[in-house]
C-alpha cells in the first residue's frame, strides 16, 4: 500500500489499525455490505468469503518449525470507486467500507498456519518475536474470491549477550536486573531504547545474566541494583549516609557517556561481558502531594512514581516508598541522578474525564530530598487558526468537508528526557470563528494543526515562533495567545528509486528541507515514506480534495519503487535513500534517524529538488548505500 510522507514525531512506534466496520460471515460463506445505517437491502452487494491464507513459519537458519506462534492477518477489500468492480463484488455508490478484517490464528506442531473464510482483498501478513527468533518483515498478499496464497516466513535467530554482575570487590551480585538497549532516533530525538525479546533479564545466584532474541547491531548494556526495604519514615530526618550502588553500564560507568558498546551479530552468543557495579552514596526523595486546593493526598488517593530519564533505561525507579495519613511520603535508597516525580491521582470510580496529575524535576546526589507535589487539572492553551495561501478554504470545515476532514488541533509531544503524566485528550475540532482550545497539558508540548489541503507553516505565541522549542507546561498555565499558520500553497515530490541491479529498490526516503532552521529535533518538517514493494493495481483513484490538495498519483509513483510525498511548503529540499535492510524491522524505532545529526549525514547523498506552489516535482533516485 503506498504510503505517504508524514511528520516523524507524529508516527506510532507501531501501526495500528482500526476497525472500519465489523465483520459478520454468514453460514453461505457470503457476506452482506450493508447501504447504511438501518438499511437491509437497499443498495448493498454481497461479498465472497472464500478466499484462505495459509503457510509456514520456520527458523531461517535451520528450517525447523515454529510451533504455537501468533499470526496475524490485517486487511480486507477494498473500496473501489462508485460502480466500478471490485476485486470480487460492485459496491453501490454510497454504499460504506466493506470494512476491515482483523484475524489472529496459530502455527501447529508443523509451524503451519490456515485462515479461512477471508473475503477478496489485499492483506498484510505478520509473525511477533517468539522465543530466541525475532520478528519478520511484514508481508503482502492480494487475493480472489476462492483464491488463496501460501507465505513462508523464516524468523532469524537472534543473537545473545551473557555475562554476570559484580560488586566493587568482585562478588556476584544476585537478582541484579541487566537490560540492553541501542540509541534510536525517535521522532527527530535520540533516545536509549530496549531493544529485543530477551532485552532484560535477572542476575541468578552466581550473578550471571543471559540476554537473548537482540538484533544484529551495538547494544548499551546496563545494570541497576537495589535493596528492597520499607524505606525511611517521612517524619524522620537525617539519617546516616545509606550506600549502595549507581545503576551503571558496561563495564563499569554510571553514565552512558563513558560506556562502552556491545556488538551482535543473529544467531551467535556474545560472551564475557562482566559488569562491575558503580558503589554509589544513595539519596531520598520526600514530600508532600496535594490536590489542586491544596488538600493532602493520601497513597490511597494518588500514586506516586519516581522516574528516570529515558537515557538511562531506568524506568520507574524502585525503592522503598511509605506514606503517612497527612498526605507525606518517602522514597528511599535513590541512586544519584535526575529524576521526575509523577504524581496520578486513583480514579475512585470509573469516568471519562482525564484524572489529574502533576509533576516535580529533582536531583539527588546521595542527600535527601524534599519536594511538594501539586496535582492540576492539566495547562490550558487557546489561540486561532490562520490559513494562508491563494486557494482560500471558506471555513474550519474544510471547504465544506465534514467529520474526520473537519480542521482539528492536535499537541506535539518534544520532551525528550522524561515522560511526563499527560491529561491531554485530543484532536480537538476548530471553531467556526477558526478559534481552538487545548486542555490537560503538561510538559514540553507544540500545538500543530491538521488541516485538509494545507500544511502548517509556523506556531508562535504572541510574536514568537515556538514551532521547534515550544511551551513548557507544568499543568497549571492558561495560555490564549498562541497562532498556528497553515497555507494552502503546496507543493509535492515524486519519483522512484532503483537499486544497484536496476530493479525497482525497497527503501527509506527521508526528505528534509534545506533551510537549517527548520531542522530541529521533532521537526514537523522532516519526513520519512517508503518506496512502492509492487506497481498498483489498475484501477479508478478518488480525485483529490480542493483547495491546496495536489493531484500527484502520477503513472512514476504507482510504479514498483515509486513514491509520493504528502504536501509540503515550497522550497528546496534533500532527498536521500535508506535501504530498507539497514534498518531493523518490525521494531519501534526501526526507520532511518532523523535527528540533526544524522540528517546532515544524509544531505551528503541526497539529491537536492525545489519545491514549487501548486507543482509536484519529479526525481529519479539511485538507491546508495
Amino acid at each position: 500500500m503506498h504510503r505517504r510522507l508524514r511528520p516523524l514525531l507524529n508516527q506510532p512506534a507501531s501501526i495500528a489499525l482500526s476497525v472500519l466496520a465489523a465483520v459478520a460471515l454468514a453460514t453461505a460463506s457470503t457476506r452482506t455490505v450493508p447501504g447504511g445505517p438501518g438499511q437491509q437491502g437497499s443498495g448493498s452487494a454481497a461479498v465472497d468469503a472464500t478466499a484462505r491464507i495459509g503457510g509456514q513459519v520456520v527458523a531461517a537458519d535451520t528450517g525447523a518449525p515454529i510451533k504455537r506462534t501468533a499470526v496475524s492477518i490485517l486487511g480486507g477489500t477494498p473500496r473501489p470507486a462508485a460502480g466500478a468492480p471490485g476485486l470480487s463484488a460492485t459496491i453501490a455508490a454510497g454504499s460504506p467500507p466493506p470494512g476491515m478484517i482483523r484475524r489472529q490464528v496459530a502455527t501447529d506442531e508443523a509451524g503451519r498456519f490456515e485462515c479461512a473464510e477471508l473475503p477478496a482483498g489485499r492483506y498484510t501478513i505478520s509473525v511477533r518475536e517468539v522465543g530466541p527468533f525475532l520478528a519478520s518483515a511484514p508481508q503482502f498478499v492480494e487475493v480472489a474470491a476462492g483464491g488463496s496464497a501460501s507465505i513462508t516466513f523464516r524468523l532469524d535467530r537472534g543473537g545473545s549477550i551473557t555475562g554476570r554482575v559484580l560488586d566493587d570487590e568482585g562478588e556476584p551480585v544476585v537478582r541484579a536486573h541487566v537490560s540492553a538497549g541501542q540509541r534510536r532516533s525517535i521522532g527527530g530525538v535520540w533516545r536509549l531504547m530496549q531493544v529485543g525479546a530477551g532485552a532484560r533479564a535477572t542476575t541468578d545466584d552466581l550473578g550471571h545474566f543471559r540476554l537473548y532474541g537482540l538484533p544484529t547491531g551495538e547494544f548499551y548494556v546496563s545494570a541497576s541494583y537495589t535493596v528492597p526495604t520499607l524505606g525511611p519514615d517521612p517524619a524522620q530526618a537525617g539519617e546516616q549516609p545509606r550506600y549502595g550502588f549507581a545503576p551503571t553500564f558496561y563495564p563499569s560507568a554510571a553514565g552512558i557517556e563513558g560506556a562502552r558498546k556491545v556488538g551482535v551479530r543473529l544467531g551467535q552468543e556474545t560472551g564475557g561481558i562482566d559488569l562491575t557495579l558503580v558503589r554509589a552514596t544513595l539519596g531520598s526523595v520526600s514530600g508532600r502531594v496535594t490536590d489542586a486546593a491544596g488538600a493532602p493526598l493520601t497513597d490511597r488517593q494518588v500514586g506516586v512514581m519516581l522516574m528516570a530519564r529515558r537515557d538511562t533505561m531506568g524506568g520507574v525507579v524502585p525503592g522503598g516508598q511509605r506514606w503517612r495519613e497527612d498526605g507525606t511520603f518517602a522514597i528511599s535508597n535513590v541512586p544519584p541522578g535526575r529524576y521526575l516525580v509523577a504524581a496520578n491521582v486513583l480514579r475512585q470510580a470509573p469516568s471519562s474525564d482525564p484524572a489529574d496529575a502533576g509533576f516535580e524535576q529533582v536531583t539527588v546526589d546521595g542527600d535527601d530530598v524534599t519536594i511538594q507535589v501539586q496535582t492540576n487539572s492539566g495547562a490550558t492553551v487557546a489561540g486561532r487558526l490562520v490559513i494562508e495561501g491563494a486557494k482560500p478554504i471558506q471555513g474550519p470545515s474544510a471547504a465544506g468537508t465534514t467529520g474526520p476532514a473537519r480542521a482539528s488541533i492536535t499537541a506535539r509531544v518534544v520532551d525528550a528526557d522524561f515522560y511526563v503524566p499527560s491529561s491531554f485528550r485530543g484532536p480537538v475540532t476548530v471553531g467556526e470563528d477558526f478559534t481552538f482550545v487545548l486542555r490537560g497539558l503538561r510538559g514540553r508540548v507544540v500545538p500543530s494543526a491538521f488541516v485538509p489541503g494545507a500544511v502548517l507553516k509556523s506556531v508562535a505565541r504572541g510574536g514568537t515562533d515556538i514551532t521547534a522549542n515550544g511551551l513548557w507546561l507544568k499543568g497549571t498555565e492558561s495560555v490564549d495567545d498562541v497562532t498556528i499558520t497553515v497555507t494552502t500553497d503546496i507543493g509535492a515530490i515524486e519519483g522512484r528509486v532503483m537499486a544497484a541491479d536496476g530493479g525497482a529498490a525497497d527503501a527509506w526516503i527521508v526528505v528534509s528541507p534545506e533551510d537549517s532552521s527548520r531542522r530541529f529535533p521533532g521537526s514537523p518538517f522532516v519526513g520519512v515514506l517508503r518506496t512502492r514493494r509492487t506497481a498498483a493495481p489498475e484501477r479508478a483513484m478518488p480525485s483529490a480534495p480542493t483547495p491546496g490538495q495536489l493531484p500527484g498519483r502520477t503513472g512514476v509513483s504507482l510504479q514498483a519503487g515509486g513514491f509520493l510525498t504528502q504536501p509540503l511548503l515550497p522550497g528546496r529540499y534533500a532527498v536521500a535513500t535508506v535501504p530498507v535492510a539497514d534498518t531493523p524491522s518490525g521494531e519501534a524505532g526501526s526507520l532511518p534517524p532523523t535527528d540533526p545529526e544524522s540528517l546532515a549525514r544524509l544531505r551528503q547523498s541526497a539529491t537536492i529538488v525545489s519545491v514549487a506552489a501548486g507543482e509536484t516535482a519529479t526525481v529519479h533516485l539511485q538507491l546508495k548505500k
